[in-house]
């Protein structure tokens, strides 16, 4: 019983979190629903504005402390892996859940600007630094792209019907704490279990807690696609990798100049920045290019179940990308 009770806690805290996350999608997807029923817009702009916004808050907030406490670096670091993980895992479980989530291609607008938004920090970073002007061009970025999408709300499809919540507002609210509490639960649990077995601490930072930031974006998409909606699983995800790129990363660079002698000093920053020129940047949008060609890349006569080989090509990339990174 002894040798059982250190492993007791952290998995209360596992199941709990688990719960949480649950529970938590459910009520972010139902207050969205309601919401675009409201507004007389689609589930997908739902999707890519509040319900993208709500499960991005951790993103924003370790970038945020990030470079308040002076390791802007880890802003970097953290919005780049999400992003990765935002297509490799979330679209991909999504899709297993409910192939329709990836049997239509993204739209023109959603390609511009999940697409943008890369190019727009990698030409900022050319010069080896994110500055706080560079952050202020990133937010107003940010401020122009939902300036579009709610402009072209009304030419995304037809709000759902039959769907009624008196409070849509409390729900989404509601959804997102407990998707945020859940995440840091689960996150607390993991770790504090894979300590206790001997884990290494650089394989912890380098899953659990890089996994934990994107663990809202994989209750919501999977909630969504369980009760059918989803446009929602897609601009979830798309909407996250916007806002974290322009906003996360906007903000983060605000507080605190991100590169050069921010990352660290001498040779060492240099090749800091190099690598996320040469290789992480390339990498999200190597992501974000096999999500826009996936309808050609895997075409399938049959509607409903072209989206599962999608999903499983999805998540072996994902799978992939971590095994290099733990290797590297």
């Amino acid at each position: 019983m002894g040798a059982v009770l250190p492993f007791l806690v952290p998995l209360v805290l596992v199941i709990i979190g688990f719960i949480l996350l649950t529970r938590g999608a459910d009520w972010l997807v139902d207050g969205g629903v309601a919401l675009a029923q409201r507004w007389g817009v689609s589930t997908l702009v739902i999707g890519l504005t509040v319900l993208a916004w709500g499960t991005s808050l951790p993103e924003l907030l370790v970038s945020a402390l990030g470079a308040a406490e002076g390791h802007p670096g880890i802003a970097l670091g953290n919005v780049l892996g999400s992003n990765v993980a935002n297509i490799g895992l979330v679209m991909g479980a999504s899709a297993l859940v409910l192939a329709e989530v990836l049997g239509q291609p993204l739209a023109g607008r959603e390609i511009l600007w999940l697409h943008l938004s890369i190019a727009l920090v990698y030409l900022l970073l050319l010069d080896g630094v994110l500055s706080r002007l560079d952050g202020g061009l990133l937010l107003g970025a940010f401020a122009l792209h939902n300036l579009h999408l709610w402009k072209t709300a009304q030419a995304s499809g037809a709000p759902p019907a039959g769907h009624r919540s008196s409070h849509p507002f409390g729900h989404v609210c509601l959804g997102a704490v407990a998707i945020a509490a859940g995440a840091q639960c689960a996150v607390w649990g993991a770790a504090d279990l894979a300590r206790l077995l001997e884990i290494p601490d650089r394989v912890i930072g380098l899953t659990l807690l890089a996994l934990g930031t994107s663990l809202p974006e994989v209750a919501a998409g999977v909630g969504a696609a369980r009760k059918g909606y989803a446009e929602i699983s897609m601009g979830n995800v798309v909407g996250s990798n916007v806002f974290n790129t322009l906003a996360a990363l906007g903000v983060a660079a605000l507080i605190h100049p991100i590169g050069g002698d921010a990352l660290a000093s001498g040779e060492q920053a240099d090749a800091t920045m190099a690598k996320t020129l040469a290789l992480d940047l390339p990498t999200v949008a190597a992501f974000g290019i096999l999500l826009t060609i996936l309808p050609w890349l895997i075409p399938h006569s049959k509607q409903v179940r072209r989206g599962r080989p999608r999903a499983l090509l999805l998540l072996a990339a994902y799978a992939s990308y971590v095994i290099f990174v733990l290797v590297d």
